[in-house]
């Protein structure tokens, strides 16, 4: 009677794990962003951040890139948000998308790309200081250019800053009056720094 018991209670046990790797099969293969809410949701930001490209692979929708990079930074790991945030910021619409968002907006814009390029600052500074300038719409408080200057200053970096200094300069000709006057304080700073 006891084999028989423990014959049924090894079947069962043995159908209820088939059954749960049959599901997460399916959701693997259907929807990934399940699998990415749990995963953030117990705090693993890392698989959460793959679950959530594998999503966007299948959907082609910048809103899962843009949930994938958002589970990148909450992970801190700079690799990671240089390969997420660098592809999202990529994007020819994500300003466009930025803009007709009724929650981003132009400041969430300048968010991510201020944190591509900080992340990107730690490994390849002359790339950072290009990407900044290409992704700076609007010399604005939290703008690229003005991420890679805080992170340049926070790293002693004085030739990243010497750098961000002189596309400031060449900046200020076309500035209107709100950015110039940002500039010019920003220039003050940086010169003081790299001395």
């Amino acid at each position: 009677m006891k084999k028989f018991i423990l014959k049924v209670c090894g079947i069962t046990a043995l159908g209820i794990i088939g059954f749960a790797l049959l599901l997460f099969t399916a959701f693997m293969i259907f929807s990934p962003a399940t699998l990415a809410d749990i995963a953030g949701g117990l705090g693993d930001d890392g698989n959460a951040c793959a679950l959530m490209y594998n999503q966007y692979n299948k959907s082609g929708d910048i809103k899962d890139l843009d949930a994938a990079c958002l589970y990148a930074l909450k992970t801190e790991d700079k690799a990671l948000a240089v390969k997420y945030l660098g592809e999202l910021c990529s994007k020819e619409d994500f300003f466009n998308y930025c803009a007709a968002t009724e929650d981003k907006g132009e400041d969430y814009y300048d968010f991510i790309c201020g944190k591509y390029v900080s992340a990107l600052f730690v490994s390849d500074a002359f790339a950072a200081l290009e990407q900044a300038d290409a992704l700076t719409k609007e010399y604005t408080a939290g703008c690229a250019l003005r991420a890679l200057a805080f992170s340049a200053v926070g790293a002693s970096d004085s030739v990243t800053a010497a750098s961000v200094k002189d596309k400031l300069a060449a900046r200020l000709d076309s500035a209107t009056s709100a950015e110039k006057t940002l500039i010019e304080q920003d220039i003050g700073r940086l010169t003081e720094f790299v001395g």
